[in-house]
C-alpha cells in the first residue's frame, strides 16, 4: 500500500513539473478544449429534466365519504403495511396452517387483497406507476398458479361443509409451480424496494426490481412477468 501511494505521488509531482514546463501549451490546450466542446442544447437540458421527472409522483387516491377501508387509504402507509405482511409467513398455529392450507395459498389469498386494494390506491409517476403495473401483474400470476394447483380436482367430487372433505380436497392440490414460487419472491423484492424509495428516501437495503430506485434488475422482472409460460 506504501509502495503505491508513493507511486501515484510521484505521478502527481511528475505530473506538476510537467504542467510547470510547459505552462503555455496546456492553457492554450485547456482553451482549445473548452471552445470546442458543444454547447448544452435546450433539447438536452429538457432531457436531463424528463429523466429526473421520471422519479417525481404524487398520491392521486379517491376515497368514497361514509366508506369504511379496512386498510391505509394512502400509497405510503398502504405499502409500508404491505410490504411487512406479506414478507411474513404464516405461523404453525394460524387458523390457515390449522385448516391445512399451506403458506402458498396464503400469498395467494395476500396476492387478491392487493388486486384489489390497487384499484383504489392510485399514483401518478413514470418510475412508479410501472412499479405499481409490475406489482398487479405479480399478483395475477400468483393467482393463475394457484388456480393451477386446483383445476384438476373435480369440485362435485367434495362436500366444502364437510371439514374431513375439504381437508381431503386440499391434500389433492399441487405442489405450487416453481414460477408460483419466483413470484411471491418477485412480489416481495418490489415491495420491499418500492417502500424504501418511498418511505425511506431511498435509503435502505434494495433488491434492484424497482424502477422508482433505478434497479438493476427491472429487465430481468419485465421479462418475468411478460412471460407466456
Amino acid at each position: 500500500m506504501k509502495k503505491t501511494l508513493l507511486t501515484i505521488s510521484s505521478l502527481i509531482i511528475a505530473g506538476s513539473l510537467i504542467a510547470g514546463c510547459n505552462t503555455t501549451k496546456v492553457e492554450d490546450e485547456s482553451t482549445k478544449t473548452t471552445s470546442s466542446n458543444p454547447q448544452t442544447t435546450d433539447g438536452e437540458k429538457s432531457e436531463d429534466r424528463k429523466t429526473i421527472d421520471e422519479k417525481a409522483w404524487k398520491d392521486v387516491t379517491i376515497v368514497q365519504d361514509g366508506v369504511k377501508y379496512d386498510f391505509p387509504t394512502n400509497a405510503k402507509d398502504w405499502i409500508s403495511s404491505v410490504n411487512i405482511t406479506f414478507q411474513e409467513e404464516p405461523a404453525k398455529d394460524s387458523e390457515l396452517i390449522q385448516a391445512g392450507l399451506d403458506k402458498y395459498y396464503n400469498y395467494y389469498v395476500q396476492a387478491l387483497a392487493i388486486q384489489s386494494v390497487l384499484e383504489i390506491i392510485q399514483v401518478e409517476g413514470v418510475a412508479l406507476e410501472k412499479d405499481f403495473d409490475n406489482l398487479y401483474l405479480l399478483t395475477k400470476i400468483i393467482e393463475e398458479e394457484q388456480i393451477k394447483r386446483t383445476e384438476h380436482i373435480d369440485p362435485d367430487q367434495y362436500d366444502k361443509r364437510d371439514p374431513n372433505q375439504r381437508l381431503a380436497a386440499i391434500k389433492e392440490w399441487k405442489a405450487p409451480s416453481e414460477k408460483m414460487v419466483k413470484a411471491i419472491e418477485y412480489t416481495k423484492q418490489l415491495l420491499n424496494d418500492i417502500n424504501v424509495a418511498i418511505n425511506k428516501d431511498g435509503k435502505g437495503d434494495l433488491f434492484g426490481v424497482a424502477y422508482q430506485v433505478d434497479g438493476q434488475n427491472t429487465s430481468e422482472l419485465e421479462v418475468f412477468v411478460k412471460s407466456e409460460e
